[in-house]
């Protein structure tokens, strides 16, 4: 019969687009055949007629079904998962109430007989059936269920797992490998005598593998987990190996499982699986992290981890969703993916090993988004004239990413000190006559600004009242990006004109000289931008 596929989403869906079955599919070539909503609100079994290939990667997807809120959002975009088929040897969840397929043998004399029922669930042992007495660790009489389907008998590697909750503190534990009364593995927990026990019964003589020192805890559930390679033995409590590790001994071959109870009244099993035990190679993607976004034009690093416990790796391949970026063969196994539009993508890798064994790594996603802009002028400079000796001043404003870095040309030279928004040229002279532009710069590009043409009048200046009284004023003060202020002067009669600053008005201090020519000088003063108050005057030198 072909298998039932369960799908699980994240909160309840609403149930005509969730039975829905064209809202599913799975690749390659499983023909779905029905959509079935559970009792949860959130579960959806599949149906099929198709048979699933074992150990082989298959992909769901899934788009177009709603939540189950009043909005009823939908599924725009197709969620895809990969998946590793596996079949089961044996699965019983104990509801059918009759204990169909087991076999019950009574071993223990004392409190007999064994009472096992099938209830809601679980199955459970309610008889303190013991035997040959209260203070035996080993050679236990005592009760146990097989599966005795006749197949079971040629199961040889394969991992049985089961959850058990005990009421009473005696031997509770299973068989595997059992192939009779005389021949059979059995793990013994108990509790009241402190010990986890590792038995081997070959030939009707009962060997004892490994033991230590554990306990459990009344009334509550452990996940009892053997695994079986060959001549290699792992047991697992609550994920945590028993007996300091694989346990090696190569006596039974095969054989099928079993359930234990020793002198322990109220014993429940549930979760019962048996599937086939294949070590399959393991792989992760450890680079890009799932979640991080990724500007473009960089291109993705992708870097997995691949590890094989049993052979060799064969292959590694990428996947962006069921699309195949790359087979790698060789580690580390490393691939840069370029040139990717702006979107949502998600990776899964996939390694396969000497064997055919396949492993599948979780999923992880990224975002790649368009880089931001490079700058773009709002205000070019102008083109100035000015007369010999006067002053010159040129601003421009970028927007963009910030920061934002500036650099002024003069005839295509950079001007040293010039990083500023503006430009300030005071006594100017025929030689500072030319093209002006300005490079602003981000790290996704640049930019020049538009030119400015600095043309240099020679011509004398109208004669002015040079006996008139000397004067010298700060006409005006505006700030600049990025804080700094730009303060402009007035002086007549006077030729050079020092400008000073204070923060108390009490004690000055000289920041530069200017010489004047004639007209508006201009100074600007970069530290003020870190200072909470910063005063100024300018003092005429006679």
């Amino acid at each position: 019969m072909p298998p039932i596929i369960k799908v699980t989403f994240n909160e309840p869906v609403e149930t005509s687009s969730a039975q829905t079955v064209t809202n599913y599919s799975i690749d390659p070539g499983i023909h779905l055949t029905g959509a079935t909503l559970l009792s949860d609100g959130k579960t959806v079994a599949l149906v099929t007629d198709s048979d699933f290939t074992p150990n082989t990667l298959y992909t769901l997807t899934v788009s177009h079904v709603k939540d189950g809120s009043h909005a009823n959002n939908e599924m725009i975009t197709p969620v895809a998962n990969a998946f590793m088929y596996s079949p089961i040897l044996l699965s019983d969840d104990f509801t059918n109430g009759i204990l169909q397929g087991w076999t019950v043998v009574d071993e223990g004399t004392i409190d007999k007989p064994s009472l096992w029922l099938e209830r809601s669930g679980r199955l459970m042992q309610l008889s303190n059936i013991y035997g040959p007495n209260a203070n035996a660790t080993d050679h236990r009489k005592r009760t146990y269920l097989y599966w005795n389907d006749p197949q079971a008998l040629s199961w040889s590697n394969y991992t049985f797992s089961v959850t058990l909750n005990s009421a009473d503190d005696d031997g509770i534990g299973v068989l595997f490998r059992y192939q009779n009364p005389s021949n059979y593995y059995k793990v013994d927990l108990d509790s009241q005598r402190n010990f986890h026990k590792l038995f081997k019964m070959a030939g009707r003589v009962e060997t004892t593998l490994a033991t230590e020192s554990g306990a459990y805890v009344l009334a509550s559930n452990y996940v009892l987990r053997v695994e079986m390679t060959n001549s290699q033995i792992t047991v697992l409590l609550n994920g945590v190996v028993l007996f300091g590790g694989t346990i090696t001994d190569n006596s039974l071959k095969a054989g099928t499982v079993a359930l234990y109870s020793w002198a322990s009244q109220g014993v429940f099993f549930n979760n019962l699986k048996v599937t086939p035990l294949h070590r399959f190679p393991r792989v992760t993607i450890s680079s890009p992290a799932s979640g991080v976004t990724i500007t473009q034009p960089a291109p993705v690093s992708i870097a997995v981890d691949a590890f094989d416990p049993d052979g060799s790796i064969r292959t590694v391949n990428l996947f962006w969703g069921t699309s195949i970026l790359a087979a790698l063969t060789n580690a580390p196994y490393l691939f840069q993916w370029t040139n990717l539009p702006p979107g949502n993508y998600t990776l899964t890798a996939q390694v396969v090993n000497s064997a055919d064994l396949i492993g599948i790594s979780s999923p992880v996603s990224f975002v790649v988004v368009p880089p931001p802009p490079k700058p773009a002028f709002i205000i070019q400079p102008v083109s100035q004239n000015v007369r010999s000796g006067s002053a010159a001043m040129f601003r421009v404003q970028a927007d963009g990413p910030q920061p934002i870095h500036y650099q002024w040309l003069c005839n295509g030279v950079p001007i040293n000190g010039a990083t500023n928004t503006f430009l300030i040229l005071n006594d100017i002279q025929p030689a500072n006559a030319g093209t002006n532009t300005v490079l602003a710069s981000n790290q996704w590009g640049s930019v020049v600004s538009q030119p400015a043409i600095l043309s240099v009048d020679l011509t004398a200046p109208p004669a002015g009242d040079t006996n008139g009284p000397p004067s010298v004023y700060l006409s005006s003060v505006e700030i600049l990006d990025p804080g700094v202020p730009l303060i402009s002067v007035n002086a007549t009669n006077i030729r050079v004109v020092s400008i000073e600053w204070t923060s108390n008005c009490l004690t000055w201090t000289q920041l530069l000289t200017l010489t004047n020519n004639g007209g508006v000088l201009y100074f600007t003063d970069p530290d003020a931008v870190s200072q909470p108050n910063r005063f100024y005057r300018a003092v005429g030198q006679l």
